[in-house]
């Protein structure tokens, strides 16, 4: 569930179903060597992440791959939101990327009704 998930999907990534990254850095990226990029990708960034990194690089990179990705970046929130622990700690936006994360797993994986 971080960048490095997102970014493995670049050289293979056909044993994934779903990459998620919430606050990931994605400052660069590798060029993709697979013909197309199997797992769906969704990008959950502070609209104020520094380290979210230059979003039309990062659609560029997601579609020369033929991914199906999505991307949400949550207004006046900084990287770490997450982190109970850093100033950055943003309820709302870690409670509706949890959210967003658990329907995206419901809609791709065969999840167990509790």
């Amino acid at each position: 569930f971080l960048q490095g998930a997102v970014i493995y999907s670049f050289f293979s990534g056909a044993d994934m179903k779903i990459a998620v990254a919430f606050h990931g850095s994605f400052t660069a990226f590798p060029p993709v060597v697979v013909d197309e990029i199997s797992p769906y990708l969704l990008i959950l960034s502070g609209g104020d992440d520094g380290l979210h990194g230059n979003q039309t690089i990062m659609e560029d990179a997601f579609n020369s791959g033929n991914a199906d990705w999505e991307i949400t970046r949550y207004s006046g929130v900084d990287h770490g939101y997450t982190d109970w622990y850093v100033p950055a700690y943003d309820l709302a936006a870690d409670a509706r990327s949890w959210e967003s994360m658990s329907t995206a797993f419901h809609e791709m994986l065969a999840v167990p009704k509790m």
